[in-house]
């Protein structure tokens, strides 16, 4: 049980899940909460919630990464290749929220997520559940569909499972070499925001 703040968190090799969050669905009453956050995360939420939520979780035990330089870019691809394996060991796409959206809106949030993954700002990205309502997290969005569009190319399918698991988030050189060879960007992304020289 938590504190109303996540429905599942990691602490080393030991995956915690806030049961108050991941077992809530459509017919949670939330009229006592002043925040709508968990209102819109039950209204979307399925019974069986708690099996992805899980999963999403064992394999950011399975991820070693120093989270304190990570970029935009990194921390969507940390996340997102969660939910990317999750997919497939669950054999059904996932229905969060942002993924629905993300699915919607994928064009638009491409060239948006462009302009900042090279950034330290995640305000519009990650873990903004509490003011962006239905518009809230699609950086994990971003992460999942360039983690699915590697795995599309890979030949070698359990070895590209296995790179993207072990992909070092935190080195900006290899989750840019990992964009490139997804081809998520065909086009490239020279334009993209850098963060200013010496941060």
């Amino acid at each position: 049980m938590g504190g109303l703040n996540s429905g599942g968190t990691v602490d080393g090799n030991k995956v915690l899940i806030g049961t108050e969050i991941a077992t809530g669905n459509p017919q949670t009453d939330v009229s006592e909460f002043t925040n709508p956050w968990l209102g819109s995360v039950f209204k979307a939420q399925a019974q069986n919630n708690i099996v992805s939520l899980n999963v999403h979780e064992y394999v950011h035990t399975q991820q070693q990464t120093n989270e304190d330089d990570m970029n935009l870019l990194g921390k969507a691809l940390k996340e997102g290749a969660c939910d990317f394996i999750t997919e497939l060991v669950i054999r059904q796409p996932l229905q969060t929220n942002y993924i629905l959206y993300g699915n919607a809106h994928e064009k638009e949030l491409r060239e948006a997520f462009k302009q900042e993954m090279l950034t330290a700002n995640y305000s519009q990205w990650l873990y903004n559940g509490s003011t962006l309502g239905a518009k809230a997290d699609l950086g994990y969005f971003m992460g999942y569909a360039i983690c699915k569009a590697y795995y599309a190319q890979a030949r070698n399918k359990r070895q590209a499972i296995k790179e993207i698991i072990e992909l070092k988030y935190a080195d900006p050189a290899a989750t840019e070499s990992f964009l490139r060879q997804s081809g998520y960007y065909p086009e490239g992304w020279d334009k993209a925001t850098r963060p200013p020289v010496g941060r």
